[in-house]
């Protein structure tokens, strides 16, 4: 039984993966045309994260009650309503109150756009296609990113509102796809039961799932604690690199458009460890952290301007290997681990510690912002994440210790 609806989420995934159009040019254009500082556009990110720490539970009691597809075009609206404000918000309060309506949207939009891909799969017994779906949507995302990145970044130096307002038509598109996609697990209970597929997991396993899910809960929030919260800055960071070793809007049209066929073709990187998902989330950020120290003993080292340019271009295209297989992986392994009744649950406990982190790396670069250069501060970014990543590690590895200690007396 294939499901038309289930086709057109698939694209809707597009349109919802992240905004399309926007972030390529979003830090040139509010520093350049807008006039904001590199510490205040740091501290947008830090709204972001804050407000999903405060409103993400009591939004989640709205959302159960609407369900995820409401919640889904709440969160597009939401989307809308964001770009559009970024072309007419010259105040810096004014700016925070417009990126506080996009948390408001990602708070509806990120973790019901998960459930309801997840529950329409279902209905096709196809759930354990989740990762490939998510993944192909980012990735033709990225491709539509890059495509555009090109033609955008010559359009900026003629008109930059126009360059945006391409951001605000993408998020048009989403929110007419959202209102042509539905849910198809409340249509299921209409088909005669012989028509409706085999759920792909049964019971025994379903039991399995249980009895390791607080653990392997556990570790997930303990490593995005450490790590997601970073990687949710990277395009902030990348792109006041790109102002700090002089590149021009065209320049970083062509260079974000190899990022973006980087990161498309990173998000097949994932359905390689699928069946070792945390063996994945645990090296990534190992490998993520060791990047980002080797460009900051460069940048300390180095003093050719070209040499800098061309490193900074071999690290944006390696850092989406690491991150983007991570956002997948990070959600594939809460439908691997978690009852299918807490998943709505689970994936915005990770939004909300995911948010967490990022809150803390906001202030903590923002703050460093306000005394030295960006590439000065790589270090320090490198060692505090390092720092959080082992002491998360140790965490885990004490928890699971004293739970088997517990377990064995508990079975004598």
């Amino acid at each position: 039984m294939k499901l038309r609806s289930n086709k057109i989420l698939a694209l809707f995934r597009v349109f919802s993966w992240d905004l399309v159009f926007f972030y390529s040019f979003s830090v040139l254009f509010l520093t350049k045309i807008k006039g904001f500082s590199e510490a205040e556009i740091m501290y947008t990110s830090a709204v972001i994260a804050l407000v999903p720490i405060l409103l993400q539970y009591p939004f989640n009691l709205v959302a159960k009650k609407i369900g995820p597809l409401a919640s889904v075009r709440l969160g597009v609206f939401c989307f809308l309503a964001f770009t559009a404000g970024i072309l007419i918000y010259e105040n810096v309060v004014l700016l925070y109150l417009n990126y506080c309506l996009y948390a408001i949207g990602a708070i509806f939009l990120v973790p019901n756009v998960s459930v309801l891909s997840i529950n329409n799969l279902k209905v096709e017994g196809k759930d354990g296609e989740f990762s490939r779906l998510e993944g192909r949507g980012a990735g033709v995302y990225y491709i539509i990113n890059a495509v555009a990145s090109i033609g955008l970044g010559y359009l900026f130096d003629v008109n930059a509102y126009l360059t945006m307002s391409f951001a605000v038509m993408a998020s048009v598109v989403g929110v007419i796809l959202s209102f042509v996609i539905r849910d198809e697990e409340k249509f299921a209970g209409n088909l005669p039961e012989q028509t409706l597929p085999p759920k792909e997991e049964e019971i025994p396993q379903k039991a399995k799932k249980k009895k390791t899910v607080g653990l392997a809960m556990i570790y997930l929030l303990l490593i995005s604690t450490s790590f997601y919260g970073l990687i949710m800055l990277e395009n902030n960071i990348k792109q006041l690199l790109f102002q700090e070793v002089l590149f021009s809007a065209t320049a970083i049209g062509w260079i974000s458009f190899g990022v973006s066929i980087a990161k498309s073709a990173s998000c097949e990187v994932f359905k390689f460890f699928k069946h070792k998902a945390k063996l994945f989330i645990t090296i990534v950020p190992l490998f993520y952290l060791a990047i980002l120290l080797a460009m900051a003993i460069i940048f300390l080292l180095v003093d050719n301007l070209l040499a800098l340019q061309i490193m900074v271009i071999i690290v944006s295209v390696l850092f989406p290997f690491f991150n983007e297989p991570f956002k997948i992986g990070a959600k594939d392994y809460i439908r691997q681990t978690v009852p299918e009744k807490e998943q709505v649950d689970a994936y915005s406990n990770l939004f909300v510690v995911r948010n967490i982190s990022q809150l803390f790396y906001s202030f903590f670069i923002g703050t460093l912002l306000t005394g030295m250069s960006l590439s000065s501060s790589l270090l320090y970014i490198v060692a505090v994440g390092g720092g959080m990543y082992a002491i998360a590690q140790i965490t885990y590895f004490v928890i699971k210790k004293v739970r088997a200690k517990k377990n064995s007396v508990f079975l004598q």
